[in-house]
């Protein structure tokens, strides 16, 4: 994706707006400076671009000894129609088990089926798969997709900062977020999307830095 491809229109706060063209965003996960794993996203705009689907994946195992000592593998397929989430499966897995979430919006609400039963959620939500895109640091709440829960989000503007992505300096967006289960920075290109991220889960900080 170009770095300015989403600049023509800064998505609302309740708004995911899709790319003009398909966009795979791939990131090397770092524990320690040692690569440890992956965080991908693939964004499919539909054929009249009003929505999209995202495809996440983020896979960590962090092995001291050749023993594993970190395991986090999450994989999310989230449907988007006119700026809501249409529809989402994920499937978690960590050193606690496997965790399953599904969601279909009907209606005016989201449905949601997770490990705690069933529940329903306002269709304005954005999830926590959405911090690639620039409108995520403009939510209150996200509805995360580890668990299938409605979480409270707080943002803080850290200003402009410039960083060195794959070799070239570029001006970059500087956020930190903190939630009940997640804690982290953010940082995106002005006006498009995520290019580094470090994330706290758990004990464990994850830098996750982008590459082609």
């Amino acid at each position: 994706m170009a770095p300015d491809s989403m600049a023509a229109g800064r998505p609302s706060a309740a708004l995911l707006t899709p790319p003009a063209e398909v966009a795979r965003l791939n990131f090397d996960a770092l524990w320690k400076n040692a690569p440890v794993g992956s965080y991908s996203f693939v964004i499919t705009p539909s054929a009249d671009g009003s929505g999209m689907t995202v495809s996440h994946a983020f896979i960590i195992r962090v092995k001291i000894a050749f023993v594993t000592m970190f395991r986090y593998e999450h994989r999310v397929e989230e449907t988007w129609r006119a700026g809501r989430l249409h529809e989402l499966t994920a499937e978690t897995i960590d050193a606690d088990g496997t965790i399953n979430v599904r969601a279909q919006r009907t209606g005016g609400a989201i449905a949601i089926e997770g490990p705690n039963g069933r529940a329903t959620a306002p269709s304005t939500l954005l999830t926590t798969t959405c911090a690639w895109h620039p409108a995520f640091i403009a939510q209150s709440r996200v509805l995360d997709v580890s668990d299938g829960g409605i979480v409270a989000l707080a943002v803080n503007a850290l200003g402009r900062a410039n960083l060195v992505i794959e070799g070239a300096e570029i001006e970059t967006e500087h956020y930190a977020f903190t939630s009940p289960y997640l804690a982290g920075e953010l940082w995106y290109r002005p006006g498009s999307t995520l290019v580094r991220a470090e994330i706290e889960k758990k004990g464990h900080r994850i830098v996750l830095v982008a590459h082609p």
